[in-house]
């Protein structure tokens, strides 16, 4: 969780739901948390690798991606693993919200331009217009506005414009002229770069009085320019903030200049123009869009090359030019602030007719030349157009262009284009261009062992690093490595198979890692990692980091876990560089310094990013000296199966204390640390061995016991009473999951499963006539309101394939109920509530969730009269999830069930508190969750009402 394995992934669950079922069987696809996709036997084997399954799928059509993910109250956007997980109902991957692929029934109501969000029938009761199911009150759903098509407008709903794929204005009707500014070049233009959209959008001052000129390129036009049509904002110079103005005076200088290499070249043609302007309503951070479209007293005939325009007008109204999301991503600028080319561009149209010149037509890549030829004819690279000319007249004629054609291997030759594609050239680099311009090549180091030589820009392009000009290979940066003063190494990973997870205060998550062998205090740190942001769609952008700053926290080893804190930092670390890429993002090595050094053979270091909210750190992997094991807080499993690089610095020796032999029981005073380090001794610098708690050779852990108690005693002491040792130093909350069957709860019935076991027993949709009930064919356990079961699951072998226990219970319904579905177990378990009115084929899951040992799992649907099956089954194959672990299952309605105030299937002294509360608490009356205390329905609980309370938890009623 919250990690990036090799590529950029965040493994954040979402809160967030699915018609794909980890409940059904046959060939199907089965979706992982990062996206992946595996195909699959069966729904069960997928469910046991803690995937979801899609019965049907095939990952070849991508069902594991992003799309609707809903329930009855919200939709969101999610993928099919975390949808299914967090309890929700996923669409498919690819929908949308607005496609209301869930069949909620729920959608945005408006009414007087209020929006609120609810059903069909309510929002009649309410006089308002549902907007159909999907819908939500996000983006002024509920306002009329002009909705933009290429060509015409209508006046709709947002939820409507959205739908029919408009583009919509809430602040102006069509009347208000909203649509005249559309986003899209008119459909005859010649060449064009629509302006970008309100909400994404940059705007650029042109104007002669301020010393600033602006130029666009553009390529391909086929036919002669009349007119040029584009999209900016006015204004004024003379406030102090930014406010429209009206250009009393629109004229406008219209340049067009040759290409020249990339780089703009002789001016062709240039004209004063006077444009029409048409000022929109449509607002641009606050500002009106404007439209100017001008025509040209004499067309200008250049297929290729760069567009200038020039404000002429008053000093105290300035154009702004407004960029589009098309075109090569390239502007230039004469008296800009920012420098001569920006990695934007500018949104305008090229007017004119097509084909409307012709001439002779050179190309310059063979030395072949046309006359007479359409300019429709003579696009592309390569190929010079002269209107009105014969090839005879060219100047100069017509020829081959040679120039520097650079080699992989880093020689160059004089070449034409073809020719340079002919020998296998790497680049042409143009008309005129000498070898001494090739790029430069070097040694682009892509992992630990894999090198190739080529240019910066190719090899950053895909995330290696470049190691510099007429590098080799053999000069690529090693991995990094511990310093030499290094009492504990786990130097990190390289490119080719790593993880790094996030560990970050302003997270979710905080990572661990184990360290032993200490043989001196510990006075700094040196670890590696990453500068990383999480961005939408599970990735991650690079950041830098404003502020290195870390809480560095060590503990003691207790039983595998980390003890209390006994050394805690808060400190900035000084970082450098490791010179090396992952998937373009830089590895920095971070080195901290301790003021006071923290004595620990063995322990745990916490290392926790604590600077800038909007960069975290993300701790990289070691894969050299470790155990494989750290843990993460705020992951959906602690532990993980990886080591995180990191080293401890300090010198050997230096301290003395009790060193103790915990098998021996032999201790000893004065010891130095360098000599008390071996597996199964104790140190405890500054201390003697009399002084010892406990006393040397006195090994204590968690004793557990079947009815979940739990004591802290020696090995033999445990034994003697019946428990279960954990382990040295092992703590109570170490203790595996157990969970005895609720006093008052009914008993599954369904044997213990084992290794090729036939499931006829509650195996509902998995197995049997799919059609019966519990009754009719054994296939679905009845339960009702109220009822707590308690069952047995469990992974087992079929036929060499881990197959889980998937128990399926069967509630009807005569009323609509707010159904609640509680789970705890003793394993990883999965859960679900399936609609099971129309049979088990394509029965849609309406809620579904996931859940660790002994977490209580609680989801909730609205539910109408029918029937309905309840799952619970295991998540994951692994040792807790073995033939017999226990479950209890309960549901509960909207209406709390008599006297169990709590909700846990059981009325114990939990719910005396709470009754006390309704009593004489500020709960009082039948407020505040105390109805089912409300026993004789009169609307306050008093004496009368603890009575049939106490029958009740005595189980004399």
């Amino acid at each position: 969780m919250g990690g990036w394995k090799g590529s950029w992934t965040f493994l954040l669950v979402l809160v967030t739901l699915s018609t794909g079922a980890p409940f059904t069987e046959g060939q199907g696809a089965c979706c992982f948390q990062d996206d992946g996709c595996k195909e699959s036997a069966t729904g069960v084997a997928c469910g046991v690798l803690g995937g979801v399954f899609f019965e049907g799928e095939s990952c070849s059509d991508q069902p594991c991606g992003l799309g609707a993910c809903c329930n009855e109250l919200s939709c969101a956007t999610a993928n099919a693993f975390n949808c299914i997980v967090g309890g929700r109902t996923f669409g498919g991957a690819g929908t949308t919200c607005l496609d209301d692929p869930c069949e909620s029934d729920i959608g945005a109501c408006c009414n007087d331009g209020a929006c609120s969000f609810i059903s069909p029938a309510d929002c009649d009761m309410q006089g308002g217009i549902w907007l159909g199911a999907g819908t939500n009150c996000v983006n002024d759903m509920c306002v009329i506005g002009g909705c933009c098509q290429p060509g015409q407008c209508n006046d709709l709903p947002g939820f409507e414009c959205s739908a029919a794929g408009g583009t919509f204005f809430s602040n102006g009707l069509c009347d208000d002229g909203v649509c005249e500014s559309t986003f899209d070049c008119p459909a005859d233009a010649l060449v064009g770069q629509s302006v970008d959209n309100p909400n994404f959008f940059a705007a650029y001052l042109s104007e002669v009085s301020a010393g600033v000129k602006l130029f666009d390129n553009y390529s391909d036009v086929p036919g002669a320019i009349n007119g040029v049509k584009w999209f900016g904002l006015e204004i004024s110079s003379e406030s102090a903030i930014l406010e429209d103005c009206n250009e009393k005076t629109p004229e406008y200088l219209v340049e067009f200049y040759e290409d020249d290499a990339g780089e703009i070249g002789e001016l062709v043609c240039s004209q004063m123009v006077t444009a029409d302007r048409l000022t929109t309503k449509v607002s641009y951070d606050g500002l009106s869009l404007v439209i100017f479209e001008a025509s040209l007293t004499e067309p200008c005939v250049l297929p290729s090359g760069w567009l200038s325009i020039q404000g002429m007008g008053a000093e105290d109204c300035r154009l702004f030019w407004i960029t589009s999301n098309e075109g090569d991503r390239l502007f230039r600028c004469d008296g800009c602030n920012f420098g001569d080319s920006t990695d934007d561009d500018l949104s305008f149209c090229l007017l004119g007719d097509f084909g409307s010149a012709s001439g002779a037509c050179c190309d310059e890549k063979t030395g072949m030349c046309g006359d007479n030829v359409d300019i429709q004819d003579c696009l592309g690279t390569g190929r010079r157009f002269e209107p009105d000319t014969t090839c005879d007249a060219l100047d100069p004629l017509c020829s081959a262009i040679a120039g520097g054609c650079c080699f992989v291997d880093g020689t160059c030759s004089i070449e034409s284009e073809l020719s340079c594609e002919t020998l296998g050239g790497a680049q042409w680099l143009g008309e005129g261009s000498t070898c001494d311009d090739c790029p430069a090549r070097g040694a682009c180091c892509v992992d630990e062992a894999n090198c190739t030589i080529t240019t910066e820009p190719d090899c950053l392009k895909n995330g290696f690093f470049w190691a510099g000009p007429d590098t080799a290979c053999e000069e690529c940066p090693d991995l990094p490595e511990c310093p030499e003063d290094s009492l504990f190494t786990q130097p990190p990973d390289g490119p080719s198979g790593f993880e790094a997870g996030t560990s970050e205060l302003s997270s979710p998550f905080t990572r661990f890692e184990n360290f032993s062998g200490v043989a001196g205090p510990i006075d700094g740190l040196t670890f590696w990692g990453f500068e990383l942001f999480p961005i939408g769609g599970g990735g991650f952008q690079v950041c830098t980091e404003s502020d290195p700053s870390f809480d560095i926290t060590f503990h003691p080893d207790l039983g595998g876990l980390p003890g209390p804190a006994v050394c805690t930092y808060e400190l900035q670390a000084s970082r450098t560089s490791a010179q090396l890429l992952f998937f373009g993002a830089e590895l920095m090595e971070y080195t901290i310094d301790l003021p006071e050094p923290c004595v620990l053979v063995d322990g745990w270091v916490s290392i926790v990013g604590r600077g800038d909210v909007d960069c975290f750190f993300l701790w990289q992997s070691s894969n050299f000296t470790g155990n494989g094991f750290s843990l993460c807080e705020g992951c959906s499993f602690e532990d993980q199966i990886i080591d995180l690089a990191v080293c401890l610095r300090g010198p050997v020796g230096g301290v003395s204390g009790a060193c103790c032999d915990e098998m021996s029981g032999d201790c000893s005073d004065d010891v130095d640390i360098s000599e008390c380090t071996a597996d199964g001794t104790r140190f405890t610098p500054n201390e003697t061995c009399d002084a010892l708690d406990p006393a040397c050779g006195v090994i204590l852990g968690a004793c557990c016991f079947s009815d979940a108690s739990c004591s802290i005693l020696e090995e033999d002491a445990c034994d003697m009473q019946g428990g279960d040792w954990v382990g040295a130093n092992a703590q109570c909350d170490q203790c595996p999951c157990v969970l005895p069957c609720p006093a008052a709860s009914v008993p599954e019935g369904e044997p213990v499963c084992f290794d090729n076991y036939v499931d006829t027993f509650n195996s509902g949709c998995d197995g049997g006539d799919q059609n019966l009930t519990q009754s009719q064919g054994q296939n679905f356990s009845p339960i009702g309101l109220c009822e707590t079961i308690c069952g047995t699951s469990g992974v087992f072998l079929e036929q060499s394939e881990f197959t889980g226990d998937f128990d399926w219970y069967e509630i009807n319904l005569d009323a609509p109920t707010q159904l609640t579905w509680r789970v705890e177990a003793e394993f990883p378990v999965q859960t679900g509530i399936i609609n099971g009115n129309f049979g088990c084929e394509g029965a849609p899951v309406l809620s579904s969730a996931v859940g660790d040992p002994c977490e209580v799992i609680e989801i909730f649907e609205p539910l109408q009269p029918g029937r309905y099956w309840l799952v619970v089954g295991p998540f994951g194959a692994n040792d807790l999830a073995f033939c017999g672990a226990r479950y209890t299952v309960r549901a509960t309605s909207s209406v709390s069930c008599p006297g169990d105030g709590d909700g846990d299937g059981d009325i114990d002294l939990d719910d005396y508190a709470a009754f006390r509360d309704c009593v004489s608490g500020p709960a009082g009356g039948i407020a505040g969750g105390c109805q089912p205390f409300d026993g004789d329905d009169d609307l306050d609980v008093d004496l009368i009402d603890f009575g049939l309370w106490q029958r009740l938890f005595t189980g004399s009623q």
